[in-house]
């Protein structure tokens, strides 16, 4: 088999850019082209005893950033931005640029079939998927990815995945008993940075409150005096250049084993029982670290007025806190706490086993009912266990065909669905990872930071102004009794075929999250990872106990006069009443919600033996304050980690609509086949039409935090 798909620029809309009432510039990725297309190959090496398939499907994905520096202007020579009717800057182009965005990937994969005797299969399969993507792409949130200097701007992106998967199937008792067993290994790696080596090894900075004329030479850009006023065309709110900023690379593999069992039984009814037992070991190597020469690694913002700020990365040793830092934080600047870079390997083991049994009274009636217990158990960097879950899932169905002829059929069906912690969060809050936030005073500095390059410590050229650690530079501390992630999922339907190559569906699927795993501080700035919103009173509880347990040791340390026992049990006491109190303010914090509802209608005609037309349409929302593991408001990729409890006033006008908020979305496939030869050619087209997502409208809070200043989706969609 052979196919391909291609979707050019002219079968795309042009996206809107997006634009900021206090910056000149703006960008928008303009599609060029999609091309998908692949082969398939299969079949017997060994009459009736060996087989083989393989494939290759590559992806060749392309784009162009459309950077365009748009001036606001003043005709009236009032000094200030002219607006339009609706109060918006007016604005005139002064420089439009492309720049060149790419996505390829690669599906591979092979496969062997062995049939020792009629009842066992034996399956070993090779799959892999590498991918590499350049693009312009803004670290930091607050900036937007036409801010930036565009060689700095440019991001690399390279992913492989790699799945190594042995299986066998062997049927027994006259095909009433089958058993079906499985080993994998799954082999990912990662990497992000600049393509250019030298933006590698140089600091980031970002400018706040600037002007683009203090960077780049554009024509009509320069500030003039107007009426004793300073009129600048170009401001920009932020401003990336200097080196890339945080470079990350991962290396991690998953082994698993699966024993399932399937059973056939005629009592009232036909049964087919299913249980089985499954385990997996995941470990993650995660390295991080800014940009810049060995021992000066920093991220750099310079906010004007209010100062420089210098990020670096810091661990602190066993027996030490963050709150000993409180007061200074100077000494984390260097050795033994400055890292260059992070470089932990966590792990986590998942056992589970499970029960279904699908019963079947009718010929036209099928019921489904199964229960799946997993214990999930996560492990530090010093390979220490800091979090057991233990998750027990319930799935249940029914499917009827009321024709009792295959013509139609009725179907709901609810399940309960835990997540698999991802290893990603481990590393980083359970591997040492810590931020330290040096402050200058830019009066000071012996070279003016518009003049740097991100050479490295050029900071150090200005008087510090203070010191304060961001993260906990250890393992954060955890809730007891944590539960797991989880959403509960209905889904109700039916399909119906009136006429002979004629079918009808509806879908409806309601989907809704009942708890989440976040990291999150609500008094004090020590993180801590719990269920915000959905802390139980017993874990309150058990959190005092803690306290109260570690101070009666210390009373008996102090009583004892044992002065180094004193030290350390204090130090413990004020990180435990850290932790009940955070706890307690996360708990009373808002509930995590993210409501999925659609309602999707089908329809499927076959005109003749070689064409066929398939319609979609679907009216969908997705409503809540929680946008998942993913936060698509900020472009943040920290799944249990994202920064929705990580301020109280964070928690402000988050209820609405959803970042990937589509209600409307069509989708019409036509097929049509050709004999060729002893083959057959297919040609397909495709058309889809969707809803804009929601447009907010934010602003910028300390640290990179964005706040919404009006309910979400107040403005209007994309």
């Amino acid at each position: 088999t052979v196919f391909g798909m291609y979707t050019p620029s002219a079968f795309y809309g042009t996206p809107k850019a997006e634009l900021r009432v206090s910056s000149a510039l703006t960008g928008r990725s303009d599609f060029n082209s999609d091309l998908n297309f692949g082969f398939e190959v299969g079949g017997p090496l060994v009459k009736n005893k060996l087989f083989f398939w393989a494939g290759f499907a590559p992806r060749l994905e392309s784009s162009t950033f459309q950077r365009e520096v748009r001036a606001l202007v003043d005709v009236n020579g009032d000094g200030m931005a002219d607006v339009d009717a609706a109060g918006n800057p007016t604005r005139r182009l002064l420089q439009s640029k492309g720049y060149d965005e790419h996505r390829n990937s690669y599906q591979m994969g092979t496969k062997l079939t062995y049939l020792p005797v009629e009842s066992t299969r034996l399956n070993l399969s090779l799959f892999s998927s590498p991918t590499n993507a350049q693009s312009m792409y803004p670290q930091n949130p607050a900036i937007a990815p036409a801010a930036q200097n565009p060689y700095a701007g440019q991001s690399e992106f390279m992913r492989n995945n790699t799945d190594v998967i042995m299986s066998s199937s062997t049927q027994l008792l006259e095909r009433k008993w089958r058993i079906d067993t499985t080993l994998g290994w799954h082999h990912e790696t990662f990497k992000r940075d600049s393509p250019y080596r030298d933006i590698n090894e140089r600091n980031s900075i970002e400018y706040y409150g600037t002007s683009l004329s203090n960077f780049e030479n554009v024509a009509g850009c320069a500030p003039v005096m107007v009426g004793g006023t300073m009129f600048d065309p170009c401001p920009v709110d932020a401003y990336h250049t200097g080196g890339y900023g945080l470079i990350e690379q991962s290396t991690g593999n998953r082994y698993m084993g699966e024993l399932k069992s399937t059973h056939l039984l005629d009592f009232l009814g036909r049964h087919e029982i299913k249980y089985g037992i499954r385990g997996e070991n995941n470990e993650l190597n995660l390295k991080r670290r800014y940009s810049g020469p060995a021992g000066n690694r920093a991220a750099i913002q310079d906010l004007g007025e209010d100062g420089i700020r210098a990020f670096s990365l810091f661990s602190l040793p066993p027996g030490e806190y963050p709150f000993q830092f409180d007061a200074d934080a100077k000494p984390l600047a260097g050795a033994p706490y400055y890292q260059d870079a992070l470089n932990p390997t966590v792990k986590n083991n998942t056992f589970a086993v499970f029960l279904q049994d699908g019963y079947s009274p009718l010929s036209n009636l099928s019921l489904n009912v199964g229960l799946r217990y997993e214990r999930q158990k996560l492990f530090d960097s010093k390979d220490q266990a800091f979090a057991t879950m233990d998750n027990i899932g319930l799935r249940a169905g029914a499917i009827y065909d009321p024709t009792s002829e295959g013509r139609a059929k009725l179907y709901t069906h609810y399940g309960r669905f835990f997540e698999t912690v991802p290893l990603n969060m481990s590393a980083r809050y359970f591997g040492g990872e810590g931020v330290l936030v040096r402050q200058f005073d830019p009066a000071t500095c012996s070279v003016p930071s518009s003049q740097w390059s991100g050479s490295g410590g050029e900071f150090n050229g200005c008087t510090s102004s203070g010191t304060f650690a961001a993260n906990n530079g250890k393992n954060y501390p955890v809730q007891p009794n944590i539960k797991g992630q989880y959403h509960d999922e209905i889904v109700a339907g039916g399909q119906w075929e009136p006429w002979d190559d004629f079918l009808f569906g509806l879908n409806l699927t309601h989907r809704w999250l009942r708890n989440v795993i976040e990291d999150g501080t609500a008094v004090d700035g020590t993180f801590v990872l719990a269920n915000p919103g959905n802390i139980p009173q017993d874990s309150l509880d058990k959190a005092d106990a803690d306290v109260a347990r570690k101070q009666a040791e210390l009373d008996q340390a102090t009583m004892a006069m044992n002065q180094a026992e004193v030290d350390r049990l204090q130090n413990e006491v004020t990180d435990l009443q850290s932790r009940s109190a955070n706890l307690k303010g996360l708990a009373v914090a808002p509930k995590p919600t993210r409501r999925y509802t659609a309602m999707t209608l089908s329809l499927a005609k076959r005109f003749s033996k070689e064409f066929m037309v398939n319609a979609q349409y679907t009216y969908a929302r997705l409503t809540g304050n929680h946008n998942g593991l993913y936060d698509a408001d900020v472009s943040y990729a920290a799944p249990n980690g994202n920064t929705q409890y990580d301020l109280p006033e964070l928690y402000l006008n988050k209820n609405g609509a959803l970042a990937n908020d589509r209600p409307h979305s069509l989708r019409v496939t036509g097929y049509y086949e050709h004999n060729v030869g002893p083959g057959r050619l297919t040609f397909g087209l495709v058309g889809s039409a969707y809803s804009g997502v929601p447009r907010n409208y934010i602003a910028n809070l300390d640290y990179g935090y964005q706040i919404f200043l009006l309910p979400r989706g107040s403005a209007g969609r994309t």
